[in-house]
Formats: C-alpha cells, structure tokens, sequence
C-alpha cells in the first residue's frame, strides 16, 4: 500500500527534530490504551482494552552509513554518530546502530491523511528496529509496478551496490502496539526473514513524483541527495524455489555528509582518534548546518566522490507491500 504521507512531506525542511535511529525511548508512541469511567451502578471501574491491531502491508527503512569502499571495494553499511546538537552528552556525538525500521501498518494506516497525529499513526502501526547481518551481494532489481500495485514493470536497474541478509528483531524495541497484534498475527513472522538492499539512483517513479512538485526544480541540493533503497523480500512465484527475490524501488533515501575522522568508542562513551584499533570503534559522524536557527542536515551529493562514497542514509518508505502479495511461511527461506 501506498504511504502517500510519505510523498506529501517531501517538500519540507530537513530540520533534525529527531535523528533516523532515535533511541526507542525518545519515541512517544503513547496512544489512548485505555478508557476508563466509573459505573453508576456500582462504582467499579471499567477498563475497554485496546482493539487488537490487524496488520496488513510491511514496510522497510534503513538508517545508518553507507561505506561504498568498505569491504574492499564491496561496499558495507556501519553504525554512526549523532551530533549531541542539545549538549546532553558533554558535546561528546551519541554513537548509535545501523538499524532497519520495520513497521506493520493496519489498512487504517492508509487512510488518516497528512493531518493526522504522531499518536494517531502510533496507534495504526507496529514497529521494531533490526539489525542487518549481511553479506555484499549482487540482487536483481527491477521498477515496482506502482499502477497495479504488485510485482515489476519488468525493467531492470542497474545498482550502485546491494547486500543481503537477515534481519534480526530488536524486541526491547517494539512498539507499544506490537503487544495488541490479533490472534494469528506476530513479530515472530518476520524475526529472521531474509532481507536485501540496494543503494541506486532515484527510481523513474519516484522522480516523476518529485517532479512533480513545485519545489523540487529549485533544490539543487535535494536532488543531489535523494536517492532509491530497493527492498528485496522472498516473494511467492513460479521458481524451482517456489518464490523469488526482486529488490523494488519502495523506499526513498538522502545521503547526508559525515565526518569520517570523528570516532567514540561505543563500550566507555570516550571520544578517540580515527588510527585507533578497537573492536567497538564507531566513526562517522552525522554532518549539520544551522539555517534559520535551527540544525539541519548537511545534504551530500551522490555524484561526488562515486566509488568512494561515505555518507549516512535515511530511508523513507514510499510502500509498504500489502500481506496478499506475500506468503508468510516464505519469509525466512534460503536458497541452499
């Protein structure tokens, strides 16, 4: 299902009220859980339970650096730093993952229009961050057929790099919701699915769409950052597997510049240099610009440095694949 609440917000500033991967304790996903009122009869309290969240698409988004020269040449995707713009941790930038957000929408989701509340969509989705353990890969991708709404338009893209994997469900990060899944439905469905992304230019669809806003002509800088995840999940089809694995244009992305040579150790919090050897050595720190008072996101541009690029990503979902297009039992399938 379309997220058309991702394409309406695509004009606005990029002003960091929050980083990709906020600590799931910085997230307000409180909803009206439950509703409380004294009888007149007795004076108990009655207590309505929440109505169970039925899910019905699954979206994917990546947040973290994309390093095109790590693995020799392979590519590779890494945690970073988050620029301690508040001055809540000494100035000392906040190490944090590279994480995919995975989120349920419920077939409400996709109706409550650009005016609806944090918590209105809070209470339509399930979410949960996943760690990504991959391999450089090389996925065939193609252009999601955005008219019927399942499947490829059948042309092939040419991708800067791929990876595929597993992804690994973070729980202690689920949202509230993901506790009010109905009967039948559960994380446990996709905690460990095969998974696969691709770093590419912006798709043909999604540049139309930008197009066809009245701002994108005149952002120079916009168009130089915003880019395509293709997302590759197991897909029922007529295979000797019995299903296949096309990464779809579903997700847009910016790539944001970062200072390489900026490094925390994540274990003791202490800043250190870039030469020093550590396994839990995290470098990389988000880059931001002040503009009108506010900190914003020093956009990098995808056509420099190609081959070499080393910039965090943000992915948006412009689709979440609607659970009749999948077969659930199929999700954590390998090819031997």
């Amino acid at each position: 299902m379309q997220d058309w609440k991702s394409l309406l917000l695509l004009g606005l500033p990029l002003a960091l009220v929050a980083c990709g991967d906020k600590e799931i304790e910085d997230e307000d996903t409180t909803t009206e859980d439950t509703d409380t009122s004294d009888t007149e009869d007795t004076g108990e309290t009655v207590v309505e339970e929440n109505e169970p969240l039925v899910p019905a698409a699954i979206g994917f988004e990546y947040s973290g650096i994309w390093n095109e020269a790590g693995n020799d040449g392979a590519g590779s995707l890494e945690p970073y730093l988050f620029p301690d713009l508040n001055n809540e941790n000494g100035g000392v930038p906040f190490a944090l993952g590279n994480l995919v957000t995975v989120t349920l929408a419920s077939v409400e989701y996709f109706s409550l229009g650009s005016g609806a509340t944090d918590e209105e969509r809070a209470f339509e989705t399930c979410t949960v961050l996943a760690d990504f353990a991959y391999s450089p890969a090389n996925l065939l991708a193609q252009d999601f057929d955005w008219t019927s709404g399942t499947g490829s338009t059948g042309d092939n893209v040419d991708l800067w790099q791929s990876f595929e994997g597993t992804l690994i469900f973070r729980l202690d990060s689920a949202s509230e919701r993901c506790a009010e899944l109905d009967e039948g439905y559960s994380l446990d469905t996709f905690d460990g699915m095969r998974f696969g992304i691709g770093m590419g230019p912006l798709s043909t669809y999604m540049s139309g769409e930008f197009a066809s806003t009245d701002w994108w002509a005149d952002d120079l800088d916009a168009q130089g950052s915003y880019h395509t995840q293709y997302i590759a999940v197991n897909h029922p089809a007529e295979t000797d597997l019995g299903y296949n694995f096309v990464a779809y244009d579903w997700t847009s992305g910016i790539m944001v510049n970062v200072d390489a040579e900026s490094c925390v150790d994540a274990a003791t919090g202490e800043v250190i240099t870039s030469d020093v050897e550590s396994e839990t050595k995290v470098c990389g720190e988000v880059m931001t610009v002040e503009e009108d008072g506010a900190a914003n996101y020093d956009l990098a541009d995808q056509n420099e440095n190609f081959g070499s690029r080393n910039v965090y990503v943000q992915g948006s979902s412009w689709w979440y694949e609607d659970y009749p297009n999948l077969d659930l039992d199929l999700m954590k399938e390998y090819p031997e």
